[in-house]
């Protein structure tokens, strides 16, 4: 009998937020090694790093970056899974993803719904909260996920088109519209690509010309692609380390390598799609806004229901009367009704 296929999705978090841990779904804690210090998401107060230790593995354990998380981003937990992979259980298939952002394997997922430009942009739908049967109803359930790799060997999300939002290229993204970057260190990690990998200078000239990108680091692949593709980028990272000094940028600007790492992605995911070798599946990505954990949810949860039934209450009286009163019935059911449409958000029922 054939072996069950293993697959581990390691989902990176910062902060408290909704947790989604299953057989496959891993919570982490990306940075554990510095969770109290100042980061973009500024600090996190000794009740939430608790929060995390109970519900999340470190990054911090056996050989690890987690130290540089703040410079690294999410990829300290990346070098962790590459570093100790027998952790995971030596599974066939690795994954990553982020608190806020996952695949949607689900095609049919929000078919009704009309996006703005910046969501095609990005190829995304967002979201304010996580909501109701949040993994079913996107395809990121264990079930669905191992379906999806029956078909396809690696998972990537669709690229972003940022010509849509007036960026002709990627090299014009890192430079408009990211906060506190150096454009001279976008150069710069071109210039190391192409004395590393001369090669692969097809994949790397693209960005200075095309708006399309694998973006967010988030992405399913068999082990091999995975350790080819954590060797190809760690010397040029320990590199870019050397060479550039982010101590004068903004608390943003820290970030540079994470933002370049993601860009580094994008150029050998170009190169594996070049090869024909692998059957891949492209999908969209969510985009939640507002990190709260089950219980917040819950609570958010009971202030809608509260206000419904005000609202049909407000609905009944405006039937029911007439002239001022009538009138400050609309007023209250239509100020009630934004507020309900902020606590739920966007899209989705909670």
């Amino acid at each position: 009998m054939k072996e069950e296929m293993t697959v581990k999705i390691l989902e990176a978090y910062f902060k408290p937020a909704y947790l989604l841990k299953s057989a496959i779904l891993i919570p982490m804690h990306a940075g554990r090694a510095v969770a109290g210090d100042v980061s973009t998401y500024g600090s996190v107060s000794s009740k939430e790093i608790e929060w995390m230790y109970k519900n999340t593995i470190g990054d911090d354990t056996g050989e690890n970056v987690s130290a540089l998380n703040r410079n690294l981003c999410e990829f300290t937990v990346q070098y962790w899974a590459w570093k100790n992979y027998d952790k995971l259980g030596n599974p066939e298939y690795i994954g990553f993803s982020q608190y806020r952002r996952h695949l949607i394997l689900n095609e049919n997922a929000f078919s009704g719904y009309s996006r703005s430009n910046m969501e095609k942009a990005y190829s995304m739908f967002h979201f304010f909260y996580p909501f109701k049967n949040y993994l079913r109803q996107i395809g990121f359930t264990d079930e669905y996920i191992k379906d999806t790799l029956k078909e396809y060997d690696i998972i990537l999300p669709i690229e972003t088109d940022f010509s849509l939002i007036g960026i002709s290229n990627l090299r014009d993204d890192y430079e408009k519209k990211i906060e506190g970057s150096h454009v001279a260190d976008f150069d710069l990690m071109h210039r190391i690509l192409k004395e590393h990998y001369p090669e692969m200078s097809e994949f790397i000239e693209r960005q200075n010309t095309s708006p399309h990108k694998f973006s967010y680091m988030t992405y399913v692949v068999p082990k091999k692609v995975f350790f080819d593709y954590m060797e190809f980028a760690w010397p040029v990272i320990e590199e870019l380390m050397e060479k550039i000094d982010v101590s004068e940028y903004s608390v943003n600007g820290k970030r540079t390598l994470g933002y370049l790492i993601e860009f580094l992605a994008d150029c050998y995911f170009h190169f594996i799609q070049s090869q024909n070798k692998y059957r891949i599946k492209y999908a969209n990505v969510t985009f939640i806004e507002k990190s709260l954990t089950e219980e917040e949810l819950n609570k958010r949860v009971s202030e809608i229901f509260y206000k419904y039934l005000h609202m049909v209450r407000y609905k009944i009286m405006i039937k029911i009367t007439i002239g001022k009163k009538r009138k400050k019935y609309k007023e209250k059911y239509k100020a009630l009704k934004e507020e309900v449409k902020l606590l739920k958000g966007i899209r989705g029922e909670i």
